[in-house]
């Protein structure tokens, strides 16, 4: 990961963390009003700063492509003078489109703009080097690495003040006061260190398991469209059958022992087509029927 010991911040969960970087970074530099997004960010990067808009910042989302990529020239050419933070998952939860972020980073780091990347669908899948990418800040969940639940990881590049959300005792440099969770640490890094050993086997047996389904899907299904791109990351497949119902058939799959959502495993339970569907413009007759396989 290339980061010092003394740059990491544990937390409860990654969404405490993108708060952490959001809310603490508009803290610290008020005067500093506009904020950019991309428009496949997890619920908490968007609520975040849709609460941050509110307090009076200017909030923009970047649009993606129809794969659920961002063009990182589409993210230069809308700096301002008063740009805080860029913020851009590296994996989107729903599709599993990897985004570019080494030239986003580049690209703000020369423009003097904070980057923030959610890595949470990305970390430990995915080499990853912070100072390589000139990632200022980076949150990562332990669960979805096969580790507990309710332990959180932020990188926080050192010499960058951050507000704490948690006032208190001073625990995590200064950054997160609370009692902290020994035992979920020691498993987090535990689940990051065995996940680093056998990324490539982990990689290899996901994907044969995803190009089993996706061909499978288009050889015997009509009307399937597969939404994740070619490139994405194993673990995460998006599909789409024309005219149907997704919620009768996550029932109907459910009954058979086959268990799959409607949109993010954060968020599945609504019934409208996803802002991630939306995003990409997904043709009206698919939305309904989109779902999201996690393996």
């Amino acid at each position: 990961m290339g980061a010092r010991s003394s740059e990491i911040v544990f937390t409860a969960s990654a969404t405490e963390s993108n708060n952490l970087v959001l809310k603490g970074l508009a803290a610290r530099f008020p005067e500093k009003k506009h904020l950019l997004i991309s428009a496949v960010e997890h619920a908490s990067v968007l609520q975040t700063a849709l609460y941050l808009e509110k307090t009076g910042f200017d909030v923009e989302i970047v649009p993606v492509d129809r794969t659920g990529r961002i063009d990182p020239d589409e993210v230069e050419k809308r700096f301002k003078k008063n740009t805080l933070l860029v913020s851009v998952i590296w994996v989107n939860n729903e599709l599993g489109t990897i985004q570019p972020i080494e030239t986003i980073g580049q690209i703000c780091r020369k423009a003097g703009v904070f980057f923030h990347t959610d890595a949470v669908q990305g970390f430990a899948k995915l080499a990853l080097n912070v100072k390589q990418c000139n990632i200022d800040f980076l949150t990562a969940s332990a669960h979805k690495i096969y580790g507990p639940l309710g332990v959180g990881l932020l990188f926080a590049k050192q010499g960058i003040p951050l507000e704490p959300l948690l006032h208190g005792g001073g625990h995590e440099n200064g950054l997160r006061s609370s009692t902290v969770n020994v035992p979920g640490i020691i498993a987090f890094q535990e689940a990051a260190e065995i996940y680093r050993q056998l990324r490539q086997e982990e990689w290899q047996r996901l994907q044969s398991f995803k190009k089993m389904i996706t061909e499978f899907v288009q050889q015997n299904i009509a009307g399937a469209r597969i939404n994740s791109p070619e490139n994405s990351v194993p673990h995460i497949l998006n599909l789409s059958f024309e005219n149907v119902d997704g919620e009768l058939l996550t029932i109907l799959l459910d009954r058979e022992g086959i268990e799959v959502s409607t949109g993010s495993a954060c968020s599945s339970g609504t019934l409208k087509a996803s802002r991630i569907i939306e995003a990409i413009h997904l043709p009206q007759k698919f939305k309904k029927g989109t779902i999201r396989i996690s393996l």
